[in-house]
This record gives structure tokens, C-alpha cells and sequence, in this order.
């Protein structure tokens, strides 16, 4: 298949030239800015050890041959801003009908901040809902790739990289259909999939230059090329010291939500659209979105619902073809001080807790198919200060079940705890006995098991099976991470013990026969829960608990994961 190749090369060079055609544009760059959600959740450790073994896959280079030249613009070319805004010169403009290659040596990239981002952009000349654009910048010592998004008219973030310097040498090799971007660098390669095709069969594409206020960079030397780079050419990229290593998924490869799928269960993620460099992996990877609505945070007043956060979750899950669950409807632990403390009577606090579960029941009808209905309720001695228990009585779960059913008969309800997943778990025997008790009115759908773990003491995989087998309804995962704080070693031997952890326990959500879901708690170590949530005993900056590290590069547990998604994938295939 003909494909599409750009190449940057980012190599020292002598300042000089001639200034282009300015061409006046809006910061490419613009973010909004969200609020940051709220992760409740708790953890203990289980009890089991196990030696991990994962193999590496080698990279491996492509063998081409050289290209030819149909467009040179051969001399040193100084693009400089003087003025406040940014700036973009349009450099060359072609058709998209054959493989093309874009050759790049630039130097000297200078600006005021390390807030100002240079670069280039590729662009279908479209506006509006038609426009497509991929952005190549360094930014905050970081090069960065940008996609348009036409959906939302927002930059999602598809790769960032802190190690590289300014000056590098690398490849950008887009498919024939504008669809997958191959990064290739001096140590490896990435493969990422686009949100939508960048452009159709003869759309005019143009190369522009984007200059940051008061800033300026040179191009070298800059080709436009007909036909396959060569192998020498890849080979002859230098080096670059601490490269992270790239991801080897192969553009003929699966994403998590593919293999999932063939797997027979849905793959999950905590939603954080306000955390921009985590949106394309979200869209990407996951078929299911979890939203959140706190009663703390989006509850100030009695009757004075805040819909913003969870609407935004909603909405950006709704555009990529997730499915979404939200959590949670009650959850005594995340209660505002004028409940806490209104000193309501029983009657009072079931028409204030009925109330809120069918508004927000009500408000999502037909956009959320799954209820987290009730999250940690009171279990002496652990968990005390439920006002809803003091209140009512354990019989408030059901309450909040029933108002929640009749508000949308066809959602699914949940019943989630912690320390739920091990058939010695603090929670496990509460969690059977409220599960059977609503089963028992046909008031629940399915119980989620949390499963925040220590990596210092994984569960045994059998036992974790077993466990889900017990309880006699669907089995949900729904806030899967794994804590490394107590696990010592180098990084490799921490990460490597923690992809034994993730395989494990995807492969005993498989093998149960009874789990139909396994969500992540976030991806992205440094905006994850434990990393960034002082107050909870959990809380290190050494957690490192996602399949992300924290420039949301692919860790080991992706990898595992996606190993045992693919062997249970290709076993149902063969079964078929």
C-alpha cells in the first residue's frame, strides 16, 4: 500500500537567509482548562508473590529505497516574529494524491519562554468541521505532536517526548489514507492512530511554519520527496542518550479496545478531558469512559446540582464511541457539610437521597448505560461515618437501587467496594451479602470490584477467579491500578513486576467466565490518584500505578496486557 512519508531532520547548521511571506494565524496551541476530578478509593494489600517474565519485542527498522526529489527549497530560510502573536508561513502546498516525503533540517530554535512553541503544521486549507491538522512543535523543552480534533475544534495531544533535544533527526511517515503517523527516532519507532484521516484522496495540503512572538528558527533545507526513503537514511540517525523506548505495536496491530473486543469484554478508563496529553490515548485504546459525579464537589446546596464536569466527560466519551459508567450515585465518603452535618430526619434524608439519584439518573437517560449506584457503604470498623446509615439503615442501598431503576429500567447497576477481588478480602463477605440481598428483588446488574493493588503483594490469580465466580452476578473491574511505592528495585525490575501484575489479573477477568468489563483508574503516573492525592494513605510520588509513565509513554503493562488480550482474542477466533 502507497504511503505517505515526512521526514524532520533537526541538525546544526549556519544561521542565515531571508525571510518568507508571513502568513497570520491564530496560536495553533490553545487549550481550555477544566476542573480536576476527585479519586476516593481505598486499598489493602492481599497476600501472594509471584516472579515475573516478560519478553521484549525488538524494534524493527523498515528497508526502503531512495526517494526522489520533486520539490527543493535548497537555501537557508530565517523565519522570524517580531510582533505578539503567533505567526505561520506557508512553506509549500501539494496535492494528496502519492507518497510524498517532506525532508527538514532546521537550527536555532529560539524564543522568549519556554511556553512558546515552534514548529510546523500540516493542514487541509478546511474550516470548521472539516478542517484537519497535525501540529509538530517544541514546547516547555519537549517535542510534541498535536492532532485538530474537527469534533470538538480542540488539540489533542498524540506524543510528547522530554528527553529529545532541539536539535534531532527523525521521521514522520503517515499511511496512504492519513489515518496512522509512524514516529520513527534514532532509537525506535511509535505508530499512532489519528482521530480521523487527515486528509481525502486530492485535498490540497499546506506545510506551514508556526513562529512563536518574538521568536525565530531557520530552515536549512527543506525537499519534498516521491517515493520510499531508504534504509540508509534510518540508519544513519544518530542516537540520542536516555531515549525512553518507543512502543513496537505495528500499524497492523490492535489497540486495547480491539483486542478487548475480540476478547469478549469491554476495556475501560477514568475519563480526564481536562488533562489534554491524555485525550488521545483515551479515545484511542478504551471502549468505555468512566465518568464521575461527586456529591461533594457538584453538590453545593440542597437541590443545586452542578452537571459542567460530568456533562464535558459525557459529551467527549459520547464523540469517541465509548460507552460510559458513572460513578458514583452515593458514596458516604464524598458527602458536602450541609448534608453531613443538616441533621435531616428519615424520612427527610430518603427524599433527599432518592431525589438525587433519579435527578442524575434522569439527566443521563439514554447517554449513560452504567450506574455505579452506591460505593463503599458503612462496615464497622472501618468505615463509621456513613450519615446514611445513621439515618436509615442499611436499607438506604436499596433505596438508592430502586429510585435508580425506576429512573432508567434499561442501565445497568452496580454495587462497588474495595478489598473485594480475594476471597479473604476485608469487604468480600459485605459485598455477597448485598449483592444477594438485591438480586434478590431484581434491583442489581452486576458488582464492581475497585481493585487498587499493592504491587508489594499481588493476589493470587486463582483466588481473584474464584472470588468473581462467588458472587453469582457480571463482574465489573472498576478502578484498576497497581501501587509500586513498596516495591524496591531498579525501575526496569519494578515496572517488569508490575506488567506480571496487570497480565495476571486481565487473564483472571477472562478466565472467570464471569467478568464483563476491566477499567483503568487513568493512565498518565504523574495525574494518577496516588501521585497527586497528599491526604490519602496511599499518597507517593514513587506510586507509578497506570500503564502510562508520566510523559504517557507505553510502560511494560501495556504491553502485558496487550499480550494476554491477544492470546484469549485469538483463541475465540479459532473457536469460531
Amino acid at each position: 500500500m502507497k504511503k505517505l512519508f515526512i521526514i524532520f531532520v533537526l541538525l546544526p547548521a549556519i544561521l542565515s537567509g531571508c525571510s518568507p511571506t508571513l502568513t497570520p494565524s491564530e496560536n495553533i496551541l490553545t487549550q481550555p482548562t477544566a476542573p480536576t476530578p476527585t479519586y476516593i478509593s481505598r486499598s489493602a494489600p492481599p497476600n501472594f508473590t509471584s516472579e515475573p517474565t516478560i519478553t521484549e519485542t525488538p524494534i524493527i527498522s523498515p528497508t526502503l529505497e531512495f526517494p526522489e526529489v520533486v520539490f527543493s527549497l535548497d537555501i537557508h530560510e530565517a523565519f522570524v516574529n517580531n510582533t505578539d502573536g503567533y505567526t505561520h508561513y506557508d512553506v509549500d502546498s501539494f496535492a494528496a494524491n502519492g507518497e510524498i516525503i517532506i525532508n527538514i533540517q532546521i537550527r536555532d530554535l529560539e524564543f522568549p519562554t519556554e511556553e512558546s512553541s515552534n514548529g510546523f503544521v500540516i493542514d487541509n486549507n478546511e474550516t470548521g468541521s472539516n478542517k484537519r491538522s497535525i501540529a509538530f512543535v517544541y514546547q516547555n523543552n519537549e517535542w510534541r505532536i498535536f492532532e485538530h480534533n474537527h469534533r470538538t475544534g480542540e488539540l489533542d495531544l498524540l506524543w510528547l517526548n522530554r528527553s529529545l533535544p532541539s536539535d534531532l533527526e527523525f521521521i514522520l511517515h503517515f499511511s496512504v489514507d492519513g489515518k496512522t503517523l509512524e514516529l520513527i527516532l534514532p532509537n525506535g519507532s511509535s505508530h499512532l492512530s489519528l482521530g480521523a484521516s487527515l486528509w481525502q484522496v486530492g485535498d490540497w495540503l499546506t506545510t506551514r511554519v508556526q513562529v512563536a512572538p518574538k521568536s525565530r528558527f531557520e530552515i536549512v533545507k527543506l525537499l519534498r520527496l516521491a517515493a520510499p526513503i531508504s534504509s540508509s537514511s534510518i540508519q544513519s540517525l544518530t542516537p540520542t542518550p536516555n531515549q525512553i523506548p518507543a512502543s513496537t505495536i505495528t500499524p497492523e496491530s490492535h489497540t486495547l479496545k480491539d483486542l478487548a473486543e475480540l476478547a469478549g469484554i469491554e476495556i475501560g478508563v477514568l475519563l480526564m478531558p481536562d488533562e489534554y496529553k491524555a485525550r488521545g490515548i483515551e479515545k484511542r485504546e478504551f471502549s468505555l469512559g468512566v465518568a464521575t459525579f461527586g456529591w461533594e464537589d457538584h453538590v453545593p446546596a440542597r437541590g443545586q446540582l452542578d452537571f459542567n464536569w460530568t456533562d464535558w466527560q459525557v459529551s467527549f466519551a459520547t464523540e469517541n464511541g465509548m460507552e460510559i459508567r458513572l460513578q458514583h450515585l452515593i458514596f458516604p465518603s464524598d458527602i458536602p457539610a450541609w448534608l453531613q452535618n443538616g441533621n435531616f430526619s428519615k424520612d427527610e434524608l430518603i427524599n433527599i437521597l432518592k431525589t438525587h439519584v433519579s435527578t442524575i439518573v434522569t439527566h443521563y437517560k439514554g447517554q449513560i448505560y452504567q450506574y455505579v449506584v452506591v460505593n463503599e457503604p458503612y462496615f464497622y470498623p472501618y468505615r463509621m461515618d456513613d450519615v446514611f446509615y445513621k439515618t436509615i439503615g442499611k436499607e438506604y442501598i436499596e433505596i438508592a437501587f430502586q429510585a435508580a431503576r425506576e429512573a432508567d429500567p434499561t442501565a445497568v447497576l452496580i454495587y462497588n467496594d474495595s478489598d473485594n477481588h480475594t476471597s479473604t478480602g476485608i469487604t468480600t463477605e459485605l459485598t455477597r451479602e448485598i449483592v444477594q440481598i438485591l438480586k434478590s428483588k431484581g434491583l442489581i446488574d452486576g458488582v464492581g470490584l475497585q481493585m487498587h493493588l499493592d504491587g508489594s503483594h499481588p493476589p493470587n490469580k486463582e483466588d481473584v477467579i474464584a472470588t468473581m465466580k462467588s458472587y453469582d452476578v457480571p463482574v465489573y473491574v472498576t478502578e484498576f491500578d497497581v501501587n509500586m511505592k513498596n516495591v524496591y528495585g531498579t525501575e526496569e525490575e519494578r515496572y517488569l513486576i508490575q506488567a506480571r501484575i496487570y497480565g495476571d489479573m486481565v487473564e483472571a477477568c477472562l478466565e472467570s467466565g464471569v467478568c464483563n468489563s476491566f477499567s483503568f483508574w487513568g493512565i498518565g503516573d504523574s495525574t494518577s490518584w496516588i501521585e497527586t492525592m497528599s491526604e490519602y494513605q496511599h499518597y507517593s510520588t514513587k506510586g507509578d500505578p497506570t500503564m502510562y509513565d508520566d510523559y504517557f509513554n507505553h510502560k511494560p503493562a501495556y504491553f502485558s496486557v496487550i499480550d494476554v488480550l491477544s492470546e484469549i482474542a485469538e483463541t475465540n477466533l479459532e473457536e469460531k
